[in-house]
């Protein structure tokens, strides 16, 4: 017989009873244990605070106190913390930093001191919160100061106390707004704009600040301890302290008294050791008096500047220069064209990509495109950005982006002078394939330079100059850099370095890299003059349209100059024109061309050469009367836009046993015009087509506006290896 031992198990009664034991244990025990975790988060917390005091104790001792939470961080990183983030590891607690005391402090989870025991917090505007995220910063601001991490991502932040944005690197504007607050209230800044609302408030700057707003603080006033590159004042009083560099003050009141009692309501005072590159006012009445309102440095009481509102910023100092960012804004530089030929440098920075449409007649100074587009999309025959300087000026970081016609930077540097200028970072670009200008002489940095006269040795620079622009110039001289000159009637020094074309450039006499126009270069010897060149690449062509007698060169007329450098820059100058000598006829059979020659090693374009396109500017219509006017060239600019040189180019076949002469004359007409004349066009490709008619091929645009009227049209054929390159262009006449 089986027998079975019995095994005994719980029952379901005394599982109840363990399970019951275990939960009357835990809700004991657990709140212990997490009390002990706390208790031994807040001992850690309470330790790490203690150390990083005895750190600021030992740097107070040798330093003084620090004046921003940034400072003491610094200190405290130095010994080798890592406690930029400022965590504690007691949930709810805060470690900040105590600003009248230069000492960390740990709070408990009701904001109560926890550590040192002895701290006292008699204004909440002196403890700074750690903050990482705009919900943090929207709770505790409205209370206490702000320390910014690196974890903040916001672009604009206002506050009611202090802000020090620490490690934080988006901020760009702050906006310190508090109407009841009397204290103390301290921004540390790393750059971007500070607005300043606190009529009963006193401010302390520290860090650097591009523009500084103030709109109202108390009698106690603003103090500057950074770098400010401007301050605007509406009311208040501005100090610069020893340690405060600002380049200038500008005074936006309209009265600097209350009309009442006679207080100021603005002023200015410098401290010793403080920097202030100037100050002025946009009302004419308060400029006048600006020697009333500032105090403490005799340089800027005796140098008061009158500024006004017609540029983005800035006094046109060296340390404060006029901002640029608008067309607008730009074009009220001709202003001051008068009181800068008077020989008194102007300075100016653009700060934003702008469209121009018109020139600066006259400059003396500085021009800093920082890197933005200075868009001239010229609508004539070239386009200048300054016409002429009448003193030594400075024209650096600019991109001049043309469109259909070619723009120089400068109309004329000297014209019998010794001024000098110096170009560094230029970079040409264009919106289109190909620009286009009929200019005798044609330079993208300077058209009508160099012809220096009277005392002295003026010294032209040209460093970082990059061109991308492919350019056709219909008129006699080219140069990449200069088109006309240089004339030396006296010693000049030109240096060219790291200057870079990676364009076609083409002209029809004279073409070259450093200028194009060479008739007085001869005199080179003669002043002692001296062409320095470093680093200068060529990764495009230049070459001349006119059949004899050309000239294309690195530098023309200068062997020397040649033989050492146009080998090393590199690229194409076809000085040799391959269809010179090539024998061949364009045979015509009404509207197909062909070209009879033997020569087959290269391919051919028959190219239409327009001269001139006409469209009035007040966009009436033309009328008989306009036809013969357009023929007027003196009146071209006033009466009407004329665009020459536009190229349209068809692919010639060979065909030696080609027949059919040419067409006794060629003209170029729009759909409008053509009608009016008698010619009908229907089948346009690439924009025009092609009619023959009573021994005249006309080139009918497709456009119904009066802008083509009795063109002429000049014919060159153009010739190509089998790499597409141009070999050679030759006229037919």
């Amino acid at each position: 017989m089986n027998t079975r031992k019995s095994k005994k198990g719980f029952t379901i009664v005394e599982l109840v009873i363990v399970i019951a034991v275990i939960a009357i244990l835990a809700a004991v025990l657990i709140p212990t244990f997490a009390n002990l975790i706390r208790q031994a988060n807040k001992s850690s917390d309470t330790q790490l605070v203690k150390n990083m005091n005895t750190i600021l104790s030992a740097a107070e001792a040798l330093n003084g106190k620090n004046e921003t939470m940034a400072d003491a961080l610094q200190d405290i990183l130095d010994a080798g913390y890592s406690v930029e983030k400022l965590t504690p590891t007691t949930e709810k607690c805060h470690i900040v930093w105590n600003q009248k005391t230069d000492r960390m402090i740990f709070l408990d989870e009701n904001f109560e001191v926890e550590y040192p025991k002895d701290e006292k917090i008699d204004d909440t505007n002196d403890i700074w919160m750690v903050v990482g995220d705009k919900a943090a910063l929207d709770a505790y601001q409205a209370n206490y100061s702000i320390y910014l991490t690196e974890d903040f991502k916001e672009e604009t932040v206002k506050v009611a106390h202090g802000l020090d944005v620490g490690s934080c690197k988006t901020i760009k504007t702050v906006e310190c707004v508090n109407e009841s607050y009397a204290g103390t209230i301290l921004i540390n800044m790393a750059g971007g704009n500070l607005t300043v609302n606190a009529p009963k408030a006193t401010v302390n700057h520290y860090g650097d600040a591009a523009l500084v707003e103030i709109e109202a603080v108390a009698n106690a006033s603003y103090h500057e301890n950074g770098n400010v590159d401007e301050i605007r004042l509406k009311a208040g009083r501005v100090v610069v302290e020893s340690k405060g560099n600002v380049a200038g003050v500008r005074i936006v009141a309209d009265a600097i008294s209350d009309g009442e009692n006679g207080k100021k309501n603005v002023s200015v005072e410098v401290a010793a050791g403080g920097k202030l590159g100037a100050v002025g006012a946009t009302n004419s009445t308060v400029a006048a008096d600006l020697k009333n309102i500032v105090s403490g440095s005799t340089d800027v009481i005796e140098s008061p500047v009158e500024v006004t509102n017609d540029f983005a910023g800035g006094f046109g100092t060296e340390n404060s220069p006029y901002l640029i960012a608008t067309a607008e804004q730009f074009a009220n530089i001709a202003k001051l064209s008068e009181e800068m030929g008077a020989g008194k440098a102007k300075y100016f920075k653009q700060v934003a990509d702008i469209a121009i449409n018109g020139s600066i007649p006259a400059f003396t100074g500085t021009y800093d495109g920082g890197n933005y587009k200075l868009m001239y999309d010229y609508s004539g025959k070239v386009g200048v950005v300054f016409t002429e300087i009448n003193g030594y000026s400075v024209f650096k970081n600019i991109n001049l982006v043309m469109g259909k016609v070619g723009v120089s930077l400068l109309g004329i540097a000297d014209w019998g002078t010794s001024y000098g200028a110096t170009f560094d970072h230029i970079v040409f670009d264009s919106t289109e394939d190909l620009v286009k200008v009929n200019a005798t002489n044609f330079g993208f940095v300077m058209i009508n330079a160099i012809y220096t006269g009277g005392e002295g040795a003026p010294v032209y620079t040209f460093s970082n100059i990059t061109n991308n622009v492919n350019l056709q110039n219909d008129g006699t001289c080219t140069g990449l850099i200069v088109g006309s000159g240089p004339c030396f009637n006296v010693k000049t020094v030109l240096n060219y370095e790291n200057c870079v074309n990676n364009g076609t450039i083409v002209g029809t006499e004279s073409v070259g890299f450093l200028y194009g126009n060479s008739a007085y270069i001869a005199s080179v010897a003669e002043s002692e003059s001296v062409i320095n060149v470093k680093d200068c690449k060529n990764n495009g062509l230049f070459m001349a349209l006119k059949d004899d007698n050309a000239t294309v060169a690195f530098a023309p007329k200068l062997a020397d100059l040649n033989d050492k450098y146009q080998g090393t820059a590199g690229g194409t100058f076809l000085s040799e024109n391959y269809l010179s000598n090539k024998d061949f006829t364009v045979n015509q059979n009404g509207t197909v061309f062909s070209i009879n020659t033997a020569d087959t090693n290269v391919s051919y374009k028959l190219v239409f050469n327009v001269s001139a396109i006409y469209s009035k500017k007040d966009g009436k219509a033309w009328t008989d009367a306009d036809t013969v006017v357009a023929k007027d060239k003196e009146k071209w600019d006033t009466i009407w836009n004329v665009s020459n040189g536009t190229k349209y180019p068809i692919d010639l076949s060979v065909d030696i046993d080609a027949t059919g002469e040419l067409s006794g004359s060629f003209k170029a007409y729009d759909k409008k015009t053509a009608a009016a004349n008698g010619i009908s066009a229907t089948n346009f490709t690439d924009g025009y087509a092609l009619v023959v008619k009573d021994g005249v091929t006309y080139l009918v645009f497709d456009v119904t506006e009066d802008v083509y009227i009795d063109c002429a049209v000049k014919l060159s054929v153009y010739a190509y290896d089998a790499n597409g390159n141009l070999k050679g262009i030759k006229g037919i006449k």
